[in-house]
């Protein structure tokens, strides 16, 4: 089957056929070897830290593309991914939909409330003497790449 192949990394993804889509995106379901996922993570971790569009063969035709969701489950000796790649094309013409802003307001709503949740532990651990200030700002010191590393780690099905 093997219809995407990610030319940088040397890898083929089979095309996950959905009658649905619209032309502009294109979905993926493979098994991978634990090699190729990682090497698969790595590039997804890659790309999308460096926010930019990478070209990839979609039925031997080259396309410029990002990946959109990306998940993963482990099974005995494989790892299946499922995900999307998203052409530039999708993105130059893109229209807001009403739907989006309901999810999007939705975890906005758990952010806000685990934010406070969070600033609020932290505030005790530190007046109990049990944590330090510096201690609390190593804490924060959150990298943009461990950020989407964690994102790809949890996006699983």
């Amino acid at each position: 089957m093997n219809e995407i192949k990610l030319v940088d990394i040397d890898l083929n993804l089979d095309v996950f056929e959905d009658e649905y889509l619209d032309n502009d995106i294109v979905e993926f379901e493979s098994n991978l070897t634990e090699k190729e996922f990682e090497a698969l993570r790595e590039y997804v971790i890659q790309v999308r830290d460096e926010d930019r569009y990478f070209k990839c063969e979609v039925y031997s035709e080259i396309k410029t593309v990002r990946f959109g969701a990306v998940s993963h489950r482990v099974e005995d000796d494989k790892v299946q991914v499922r995900g999307s790649l998203v052409l530039e094309s999708y993105d130059q013409n893109d229209e807001p939909s009403w739907y989006a802003d309901d999810y999007k307001r939705n975890i906005e709503i758990e952010l806000i409330e685990t934010k406070i949740k969070y600033e609020n532990l932290l505030g005790a651990l530190i007046e109990k003497n049990i944590l330090t200030k510096e201690e609390v700002e190593k804490i924060n010191n959150v990298s943009r790449k461990e950020w989407i590393g964690q994102d790809f780690d949890y996006r699983t099905f």
